[in-house]
């Protein structure tokens, strides 16, 4: 079975409205379903440009950058609640980017979080979500700048189409250490929603994505945040580009490069996920870096 899939370039300029977010996110899922897309992965910290949005309108306007992020907690709930109706109502599944949760114990440290909308499950259960992974390793502007932690050690994966997936998000796939959880358990595709400031870390994350594709026999799926909030020096620049990545080898791209979005323009990219192919490669590739790895 195939799993067509959507990568997003989303951008982190003010919005004037909650209609103004909601809407291009719809927008986003729209011209996905239009290529037929079973799943749609935004950004790391997309939300952002909304949370800060309603921070302003709660009274929360006059604060630092790093205490409206505390306030993140106040609209999690709507977070949530908004995602679930957009997946029950488009019939697709959204892997919601991220979004800062303020532990409730008594650590009550930030973690970056990645929320899995998948219509498949919610059906079946009374929950709003059906997935979430937290980011581990943090860059040095998170940790000591923004003071977001790392979250829940747990790596592992959810089910969508009968594919394997897991996310790594940003930083996350630089480490073939973490990625190595997925390689135990035959992880498929890889799912990187990342925020990159300058172009030099935009590479550095798409390096490390095609290095898993390599490295695992995986696709990998990243997407990216594009523009800026000018009222935020901590988050007023971004270079982006949306990529859907395959291993190198015999029936793939020769680059590995399955489909990109337009550099630093919002918008989508689509592209069919073959799982048989991949299984074909895993077995009688050119090489056999998966079988390799496990071995090790």
């Amino acid at each position: 079975m195939d799993l067509i899939i959507s990568t997003t370039q989303f951008s982190l300029n003010a919005i004037s409205s909650q209609d103004e977010f909601w809407n291009r996110v719809e927008i986003c899922i729209l011209k996905s379903k239009v290529k037929s897309a079973d799943c749609i992965l935004f950004p790391e910290y997309f939300s952002l440009s909304w949370l800060l949005f309603k921070c302003r309108i709660s009274g929360y306007g006059n604060l630092s950058f790093l205490e409206q992020l505390q306030k993140a907690n106040e609209f999690h709930d709507e977070f949530i609640n908004n995602f679930f109706e957009l997946t029950m109502k488009h019939n697709i599944c959204i892997v919601a980017g991220t979004y800062p949760v303020i532990m409730t114990d008594s650590s009550k440290k930030i973690v970056n979080r990645c929320y899995v909308f998948n219509p498949e499950d919610l059906k079946q259960t009374n929950q709003k979500f059906s997935f979430y992974q937290d980011k581990l390793n943090m860059t040095r502007f998170e940790d000591e700048v923004w003071k977001i932690k790392g979250g829940s050690p747990d790596i592992t994966h959810f089910m969508l189409k009968g594919f394997k997936i897991g996310i790594a998000i940003c930083y996350d796939i630089e480490f073939p250490s973490y990625c190595a959880e997925f390689v135990k358990d035959k992880v498929e595709v890889i799912l990187v929603p990342s925020c990159t400031e300058d172009i030099h870390g935009y590479w550095r994350v798409r390096y490390c994505a095609q290095a898993r594709c390599i490295e695992n026999q995986t696709y990998v799926v990243m997407s990216s945040i594009v523009g800026g909030h000018k009222d935020f020096p901590e988050i007023n620049v971004h270079h982006g580009q949306g990529g859907i990545y395959t291993p190198c080898d015999i029936g793939y791209p020769p680059g590995g490069i399955l489909e990109l979005g337009e550099e630093n323009i919002e918008g989508v990219a689509v592209a069919k996920l073959g799982r048989k192919q991949l299984e074909h490669i895993r077995k009688n590739g050119t090489v056999l870096n998966l079988r390799d790895n496990l071995a090790n």
